[in-house]
């Protein structure tokens, strides 16, 4: 189970739609692409929502294939598990958008 947010970032994870602490970067960035390819389309409106879509799925990707970030957040994220300090869920098999 992953926290919803972990020290007041969103979980990476679950907004790539990716199983707990993936190494996957295959997946990573195929869903990655998919996510972009999405919202391209809708930040032509200049939509103030699908461009703050936009820069999280970027910074979620940008995170997790980086991987002194990618192990820095996974830390974050096991401590905010062993913690419990933030409501757990799973992520959605459908993704997050």
């Amino acid at each position: 189970m992953l926290p919803e947010s972990i020290n007041g970032q969103p979980n990476y994870y679950a907004i790539l739609n990716v199983p707990n602490y993936s190494d996957d970067q295959q997946v990573m960035l195929n869903n990655f692409k998919s996510l972009m390819k999405l919202l391209r389309s809708n930040t032509r409106d200049y939509s103030r929502l699908a461009n703050e879509a936009f820069m999280l799925v970027m910074r979620a990707y940008g995170v997790l294939a980086n991987p002194s970030d990618k192990v820095r957040f996974d830390d974050e994220l096991r401590n905010a598990v062993n913690d419990g300090r933030r409501e757990l869920f799973e992520p959605d098999a459908d993704g997050p958008f």
